[in-house]
């Protein structure tokens, strides 16, 4: 009952000072969890209210204390091994994932759509070229374009890149 009576507050607090709605989602969690653990200790003069922001207030601070020791740690990890990781590196590596992830992405279609977005993507012709080498209608190389574009924005999406 509590939860739903003081959540939306506490959440819409946290999220003004974060600017993340993930990060204001798990800080409510935090701190609704934490009141059930310290549920018995609490004073039940204070406004419970009051006492809500003041432990989602310290869940912050812990939170970007939290962040900012981790990204310390990792500036000092990277420091330790310049010549073996870069953020070069960290970059090529993402990019190597990202292409996989697409190529796979591409594998999913339909053999002919397959073959229709890697003519225009992969070898750059035009989609009134690519009709012409096929056979088939601008319109039809639109509309498997368009549908391409749209299996792969969906695979990707599924995997949160």
């Amino acid at each position: 009952m509590l939860f739903f009576r003081y959540s939306e507050g506490v959440f819409g607090f946290i999220l003004g000072v974060s600017k993340d709605y993930y990060i204001a989602e798990e800080v409510v969690q935090n701190v609704f969890i934490l009141l059930w653990k310290k549920r018995t200790l609490l004073d039940k003069t204070r406004s419970l209210k009051s006492l809500l922001f003041s432990m989602a207030h310290n869940e912050m601070i812990s939170l970007f204390r939290k962040q900012k020791s981790e990204h310390t740690k990792r500036e000092n990890f990277y420091a330790a091994f310049p010549s073996e990781l870069s953020e070069e590196t960290e970059y090529e590596i993402e990019f190597k994932n990202l292409r996989e992830l697409v190529d796979q992405a591409i594998n999913t279609l339909p053999e002919k759509r397959q073959e229709i977005y890697r003519l225009s993507k992969e070898h750059g012709l035009s989609n009134k070229e690519i009709s012409e080498r096929l056979s088939i209608s601008l319109k039809t190389v639109e509309n498997q374009m368009t549908a391409a574009r749209r299996t792969l924005r969906s695979y990707i999406n599924f995997f949160d890149f």
